[in-house]
């Protein structure tokens, strides 16, 4: 069995120069942030050891570091940032902002889904924003960060900020602002690249968990078993 075993890591933010109508580049092929041996075609596993039990009825928002670091495979965000700092994208593939740095313009990826196979759109994102609760960190980051959200498209919305973000959408990072699809019973769907398992089962008051086992939504993906430093 592959082990590859990661003690979670602060992610600092990128420190680029302020500028205005940003636009995303392309990022690098290669993303030295990647886990190794994470892709493969074989029976192996990625194991990962995490600090913190995982509770599944925490999902998509996390309470501690296991939970943020099992939830982040399943719930994307629109936008990344790397462990060097790089902003990359998430179900955003594109961003633009104004000349002032707090309207930006994000596209959605084409042909994102979430796991029940809806399609991802821009209607989904706002109302994943809307299904917060008050302890989901909205308080403290979308609501002192983000002003509002315009749908402009399937595909096309505007983020406004509170303040101008020079150096890009990172805050659109945080855990608190992934996006998910609720499903009646079940586990909230996600577009991420893995699969809570049992996700289509309801919740159980024994959700918590010293180790769960992430399956890849693609062949091209190993199987993750996150298991608990502590437990």
């Amino acid at each position: 069995m592959l082990r590859a075993w990661i003690l979670p890591l602060a992610v600092a933010l990128s420190a680029c120069r302020p500028g205005v109508a940003l636009v995303r580049e392309a990022a690098p092929a290669a993303d030295p942030c990647l886990i190794e041996g994470a892709r493969g075609a074989t029976n192996d596993s990625v194991v990962i050891a995490v600090e913190g039990d995982i509770d599944r009825t925490n999902a998509p928002r996390p309470r501690n570091e296991a939970e943020r670091f099992v939830f982040a495979q399943v719930y994307e965000t629109l936008v990344r940032v790397r462990c060097d700092g790089l902003i990359i994208p998430g179900l955003a593939e594109s961003w633009t902002a104004d000349s002032g740095g707090r309207q930006w313009r994000l596209t959605l990826r084409d042909g994102a889904r979430f796991s029940d196979g809806a399609i991802v759109t821009a209607r989904d994102v706002a109302a994943a924003w809307r299904d917060r609760e008050p302890d989901s960190g909205w308080t403290s980051v979308g609501g002192q960060i983000l002003e509002g959200i315009t749908v402009i498209g399937e595909r096309e919305i505007t983020v406004h900020f509170r303040h101008p973000q020079h150096d890009g959408p990172a805050a659109l990072a945080h855990p608190s602002l992934a996006i998910h699809r609720p499903a009646n019973g079940a586990w909230p769907s996600g577009s991420g690249a893995y699969l809570l398992p049992d996700s289509s089962a309801p919740s159980s008051p024994n959700a918590a968990a010293a180790a769960v086992t992430l399956r890849p939504r693609t062949p091209d993906r190993l199987p993750l078993l996150v298991v608990s430093a502590l437990g």
